[in-house]
């Protein structure tokens, strides 16, 4: 680890579930080592997420384990909500027109933007990352009983933040990661592919995803467009590993 500016060095110790004593010895160099321990006296009971527990939402195999701005994600762990909370906003939720930030009593920090809530399960909750978003890395964190004074903070997760993080939405998950997407045919809206509907030459689809990054014009994490705003960002498509013409893809 190297040392800032300010010539301190700081790294995250992350403890066990288990109590015991964790031995923590610092080196530098010929200096002299340092060496203290850690007692875990117990497990906690406030919000735990699992190491590399933030991928998009879609749940691709792999998992996209990256996040980028207004692309849906999810988060998983422990204690993020008491046991049976299954609950999934609706027009009811919105606050001012917008997904809530705060929803059954649970938050999620990126860095230090509270980000739109979509789901809250006791292991998971599903999010949209800020539209203020960096390429970097950021820093995710659930807030259980959040707003109140007796709010707990998870430890941070750290994530990488990219410009952009393409996945798509699937109808089902399969054991060999093969899924089929989420499609529709635009005239009918009747879903495609997979077990639904199969596609003919001609027929003009919609395909789910997320996280294709900027828009034009530009919207805000939690609102819902009202308007058509395309894709910044080239996109491209393959069919079965062939090209899908440029003027075939209408909009993005």
């Amino acid at each position: 680890v190297l040392t800032g500016t300010d010539g301190i060095a700081t790294v995250t110790l992350r403890l066990p579930e288990t109590p015991g004593v964790v031995t923590v010895r610092a080196t530098s160099g010929t200096l002299t080592a340092v060496t203290f321990n850690v007692t875990v006296t117990a497990a906690s009971t406030g919000p735990r997420i699992s190491s590399g527990g933030v991928a998009g939402a879609p749940l691709s195999g792999p998992a996209v384990r990256a996040i980028s701005a207004n692309g849906i994600a999810s988060v998983f762990g422990a204690n993020f909500a008491p046991a049976g909370t299954s609950r999934a906003v609706t027009s009811a939720d919105l606050v001012n027109g917008q997904i809530p930030t705060l929803f059954a009593g649970v938050c999620v920090r990126v860095g230090d933007v509270r980000a739109p809530i979509f789901a809250v399960f006791p292991n998971q909750v599903n999010f949209q990352a800020p539209s203020t978003l960096t390429t970097g890395d950021a820093d995710v964190r659930v807030i259980s009983g959040c707003g109140t004074t007796s709010e707990q903070v998870s430890q941070p997760e750290r994530v990488p933040a990219r410009a952009a993080t393409p996945e798509f939405f699937y109808f089902s998950q399969t054991a060999e990661g093969v899924n089929p997407v989420a499609a529709a045919n635009a005239s009918t809206n009747q879903p495609v592919g997979g077990q639904f509907t199969p596609v003919k030459p001609g027929d003009v689809l919609t395909i789910y995803a997320t996280g294709f990054g900027e828009t034009d014009p530009p919207l805000a994490a939690g609102e819902i467009p009202s308007a058509i705003a395309r894709v910044k960002a080239s996109v491209t498509l393959t069919l079965n590993g062939r090209a899908v013409p440029a003027s075939n893809l209408l909009y993005a």
